[in-house]
């Protein structure tokens, strides 16, 4: 009967032990199924942020096309001008009386 009594006493500190252990696994899956929420969650900001830069990045780069087409242009008018503002003044120059038209352009 002590023998009895002895392997019940041991199967119930077995128990307890295993009850503690199944508490500890069952606490350890919660808190990885939160971690991998967070995870999840982050990389969902990080797929935005990415797009959003993404969009930003093609944004400036249509932009700097712009700015560098129209600062081209704006230099080739700036050469223009120039090269007809010294012919119209070489025009006035050699001929005072006589209002004349630039040849690389329609300026008077």
């Amino acid at each position: 009967m002590a023998e009895l009594s002895a392997k019940l006493e041991q199967s119930a500190r077995e128990i307890v032990e295993l009850n503690a252990i199944k508490a500890r696994s069952q606490a350890e899956i919660a808190e990885h199924g939160r971690l991998i929420e967070e995870s999840e969650s982050q990389i969902n900001q990080l797929t935005k942020l990415k797009q959003s830069l993404g969009k930003q990045l093609e944004e400036a780069k249509a932009s700097l096309e712009e700015e560098s087409r129209l600062r081209a242009k704006f230099q080739s008018e700036a050469r223009n001008f120039q090269v007809c503002g010294m012919a119209y003044i070489s025009h006035q120059i050699t001929l005072p009386y006589e209002i004349d038209v630039c040849e690389t352009c329609s300026c008077r």
